[in-house]
């Protein structure tokens, strides 16, 4: 209709002509793949538009080797976001975690599915913002440490926890994905695993090195 762009339209009898002998017309590449091309770049350029806030991000180190971010600079990316979305929850490098585990509090903030198939050893898990905040004031001394996948959602439980009067809240910069790539151990029901529930195939895809 119009100049709109139907990928799924039938085509024509006339773009299905076939060509006279000798004539040499390039055939337009079909809508359909440059549709999945460009549905490809805006993945990539809309998901990284954070490293931009971030100057000292290096996107022109490592690439894969389709060329699209090393999983380390994407790491980087969803990590500046995180603060930027969220300025007012401190962000825990793990290594410092690693360095004093025992003076703080390690929440798991995602979904129980996600909780049963891994979770780094210590954590508790409290996916509900009512028993989140009693389990925090019941540990005024502590300080709690949540984390999720990336940040995201731990982050946003710790700004709600803020707001509720908690100042003992930090989130766990990368969280479990981080944890995960930096090869840290994890543990499940039973024991050590190496798993780690990549909360959707995207996401998985994206930020995972397991």
């Amino acid at each position: 209709e119009g100049n709109t762009l139907n990928f799924f339209t039938e085509p024509t009898a006339s773009a299905c002509r076939p060509l006279p002998p000798g004539d040499s017309e390039v055939r337009p590449v079909p809508a359909i793949v440059l549709a999945l091309v460009l549905m490809l770049l805006a993945i990539e350029i809309g998901a990284d538009t954070s490293k931009n806030d971030d100057k000292t991000i290096n996107t022109s180190a490592e690439t894969l080797a389709d060329g699209l971010p090393a999983k380390s600079d994407r790491m980087a990316g969803i990590k500046a976001r995180v603060r930027k979305t969220y300025p007012t929850v401190p962000q825990l490098a793990i290594e410092e975690f690693a360095r004093s585990s025992d003076q703080r509090l390690l929440v798991d903030v995602r979904a129980r599915s996600e909780y049963e198939v891994s979770h780094i050893p210590g954590a508790v898990h409290i996916n509900d913002p009512d028993d989140l905040l009693a389990f925090a004031k019941a540990h005024p001394d502590k300080q709690l440490v949540l984390y999720c996948s990336v940040g995201m959602r731990s982050s946003e439980a710790a700004t709600k926890l803020q707001q509720q009067g908690v100042s003992q809240v930090v989130n766990l910069e990368g969280s479990i994905f981080q944890w995960a790539n930096d090869q840290r151990p994890l543990v499940d029901a039973t024991g050590p695993t190496e798993k780690v529930h990549p909360y959707n195939a995207f996401w998985g895809w994206r930020y995972l090195e397991r």
